[in-house]
C-alpha cells in the first residue's frame, strides 16, 4: 500500500533500513486460543456481562452507560442503554426475563469483570 501512494506517514523500508518496526507488526500472526473441555454445550450456560464507561456525549435518549450481555454458545448480544450505573440489575432482570422466555432454559452462569456496578444485594 505504501508503494501505491496510498498510506502516509510509514517509513520506506527499501531505504537500507535493517529493522523496520511496521514490517515487524506487519507480519505478526494471531495465535488461536485452545479448544479444551471448559466449552460450554448449550445456550445460556454461561452469559458474558460488561458495563461500559460513560460516553462523552449521551445518546437521544439521554444514556450514558450501555450494558452487553453476550452467550458463549451462540454469541448473541444483548445490549441496553442505561443513564446511571445504579439500572445495571434492573437491565439484567429485563434481559433474563426476555431470554429464559424466548429458550425456555435458565441462565446457569453470569460471567463479569467483577466491577461493583455487578455487586449488592440485589445481585445476592
Amino acid at each position: 500500500m505504501h508503494n501505491k501512494g496510498m498510506v502516509d506517514g510509514f517509513l520506506d523500508c527499501s531505504s537500507g533500513f535493517d529493522f523496520c518496526e511496521n514490517c515487524v507488526y506487519g507480519k505478526q500472526s494471531q495465535v488461536r486460543f485452545p479448544f479444551g473441555a471448559t466449552r460450554v454445550k448449550g445456550i445460556l450456560q454461561l452469559i458474558h456481562s460488561d458495563v461500559f464507561v460513560p460516553v462523552p456525549v449521551p445518546s437521544l435518549g439521554g444514556s450514558l452507560y450501555y450494558i452487553s450481555f453476550i452467550d458463549d454458545f451462540s454469541s448473541n448480544t444483548w445490549l441496553y442503554f442505561l443513564k446511571k450505573k445504579s439500572e445495571v440489575f434492573s437491565k439484567f432482570k429485563v434481559c433474563k426475563d426476555l431470554v429464559e422466555n424466548q429458550t425456555c432454559k435458565k441462565i446457569e452462569v453470569l460471567r463479569t469483570d467483577n466491577r461493583g456496578e455487578f455487586y449488592g444485594k440485589e445481585f445476592d
